[in-house]
């Protein structure tokens, strides 16, 4: 039989090894070079990716000084800021102010009631709740002299409703409940 495989011409054993070379280089190219191939165009986009990762750190470490001044900066303002506000929240001289006002304008007060503090950003509040009866310009002239206080003073919440008073079947008062905040510095 080996004989017999000599005897067929060199040209065809040429061309069955070309065969078998061509159908050995594609498998190789299919099992070996093909996934080294996605192999290194991964590691190319990681490359990339950690490239840019590293020139963000550059440019970080380039501006730490000029952050650090500037965190410097603006935390000697807040602190500056901070100083303004009273370090507590001083209710009884701002119930005495909001009393004051009441009279003045010559309103009616139910109560005026510290409801604890209100959690706020950067500083601290306290929380009052008022209950007033008068007419709708004396608390409007109310909310505005509460707003030209000498300390910072806000009225979050207000409900104004029809009073209890009534004259000629009209409502002679109104009944307004305030949510007032003082901000104060704190620790």
């Amino acid at each position: 039989m080996f004989k017999i495989l000599l005897k067929i011409n060199p040209v065809l054993w040429i061309l069955l090894l070309v065969g078998l070379c061509y159908m050995d280089h594609q498998e190789w190219e299919q099992n070996v070079y093909q996934p080294l191939l996605q192999e290194i165009e991964s590691k190319k986009i990681e490359l990339k990716r950690v490239e840019a990762d590293l020139a963000k750190i550059d440019d970080f470490i380039k501006n730490r000084d000029a952050k650090r001044a500037e965190l410097d900066r603006v935390q000697n303002e807040f602190d500056a800021v901070r100083k303004e506000f009273p370090p507590t929240p001083a209710l009884p001289s701002l119930l005495k102010s909001l009393a004051d006002i009441t009279e003045k304008l010559g309103m009616d007060f139910a109560s005026f009631r510290p409801a604890g503090d209100v959690p706020v950003e950067l500083l601290q509040a306290a929380q009052i709740d008022v209950k007033l009866r008068g007419s709708y310009v004396q608390i409007m002239s109310f909310l505005d002299s509460v707003s030209n206080l000498e300390r910072i003073v806000n009225t979050e919440a207000l409900t104004l409703r029809p009073g209890a008073e009534k004259e000629n079947a009209t409502f002679k008062s109104i009944d307004a409940d305030l949510k007032i905040l003082t901000y104060y510095g704190g620790q």
